[in-house]
């Protein structure tokens, strides 16, 4: 077993690269010989935490995220995986402890057994996937989170199209809120994305009226079918 086996059996691909910037995406769904080589290179703190879930595939997932991460930021960086260390910033944000100034930031999401991965040097990134669930109450979630663009955009749309634009906003918010750090309950309303899907190409372009020293740039990422996923740049 090598890392090249195991990213080929998490069909680790390149999803989109900008200048200092590389989003990929990769199955979580590992079979067990490919577990067991990330699992190998996990610290003493993933171990504990991976071995807190109940369910085997909760845990087996967390050690894909945490084991295939390591090996995205050894591939890019020539770092050796099983070497590098993890702190959270004061706002509770995950960086790279022991790379050194110009190590890259990055953020991961993962949803339904499906993982992604964003890199950035220097600047801060926030990303986020989610697979695209029947049976949710996404309507009185709007109603709590979204602000009134939002939520008028969101009940004008005809029913059977409200599901995935409810995750294209919710993904775009949840970006926004991981690239600077902010608690999720307390920041959406503060991201107004109520802008057409697809923005894949031209950024939306954010400024949080509670940060005014911060402006970000959201873009929709073409993903596996049945899934929406967003990423946001801190300019």
């Amino acid at each position: 077993m090598s890392e090249i086996h195991v990213l080929r059996d998490a069909r680790a691909r390149l999803i989109r690269v900008w200048p200092g910037i590389s989003v990929w995406q990769a199955v979580l769904d590992l079979p067990s010989d490919s577990i067991g080589y990330l699992f190998g290179l996990l610290s003493q703190d993933e171990d504990q935490r991976a071995n807190v879930f109940g369910r085997a595939e909760l845990r087996d997932r967390f050690i894909a995220r945490r084991g295939i991460l390591r090996l995205l930021l050894s591939k890019a960086c020539a770092f050796p995986a099983d070497k590098i260390e993890f702190r959270c910033s004061e706002f509770g944000k995950p960086e790279w402890a022991n790379g050194g100034k110009d190590s890259p930031q990055f953020s991961v999401s993962s949803s339904g057994g499906m993982g992604l991965f964003a890199f950035s040097c220097p600047r801060a990134v926030g990303v986020d996937i989610e697979r695209v669930e029947s049976g949710v109450d996404i309507g009185g979630i709007a109603a709590d989170y979204f602000t009134r663009a939002e939520s008028e955009t969101y009940f004008q749309t005809p029913e059977p199209e409200r599901g995935a634009l409810f995750y294209t906003f919710w993904t775009r918010k949840e970006a926004c809120a991981k690239s600077v750090a902010a608690g999720l309950a307390e920041s959406f309303r503060f991201y107004d994305v109520a802008a057409p899907t697809g923005q894949t190409k031209k950024p939306l372009i954010i400024r949080p009226p509670n940060r005014s020293d911060v402006t970000l740039s959201v873009y929709d990422l073409d993903v596996e079918t049945g899934f929406r996923a967003a990423l946001a740049v801190v300019e």
